[in-house]
């Protein structure tokens, strides 16, 4: 959570305006006009705002709930929640405060798995895509030696 992204929202704004500029220079060429050292300082400047920015540049005002998935780890978005009179949905496990929610889900919040299907509930009935599932590696075939020289 980027700290201050609710109290501070018209500076947030501001700044997604300019990661969203910024984003367009570059996918555009637009960067080539600066030296090198330019281009560079601005390459960074572009991947700080992305890393820290990426997830709300689509907002456009303050949102009108927010969901949390561990209030022990999110504990500034809440707060920060509470400061601006927005309501909080969340999962809540046995070892956290559920104080600290508005409208609270019991649930582990530690398994992957429990997230994925309260998650998808949650996001079937608002109508939103659904979350993908964290996919297994699954080990590479081995070639056999055979399959190579049926081909010759």
């Amino acid at each position: 959570w980027l700290g201050g992204t609710l109290t501070n929202w018209d500076e947030i704004k501001k700044r997604i305006k300019y990661f969203r500029k910024l984003d367009e220079e570059g996918t555009s060429g637009e960067f080539e006009k600066y030296t090198k050292k330019e281009q560079l300082l601005k390459l960074r400047e572009l991947a700080k705002l992305r890393t820290n920015l990426h997830g709300v540049q689509e907002m456009t005002e303050l949102p009108g709930a927010i969901f949390v998935t561990d209030v022990i780890k999110e504990k500034n978005a809440i707060m920060e929640a509470r400061t601006k009179k927005i309501p909080v949905v969340a999962i809540v496990d046995s070892n956290a405060d559920p104080d600290l929610a508005d409208y609270i889900i019991p649930g582990n919040d530690d398994a992957v798995r429990s997230l994925e299907l309260i998650i998808s509930y949650i996001t079937d009935s608002l109508g939103g895509p659904r979350p993908k599932k964290a996919k297994e590696e699954k080990p590479e075939k081995k070639k056999d030696l055979r399959d190579g020289m049926r081909k010759l």
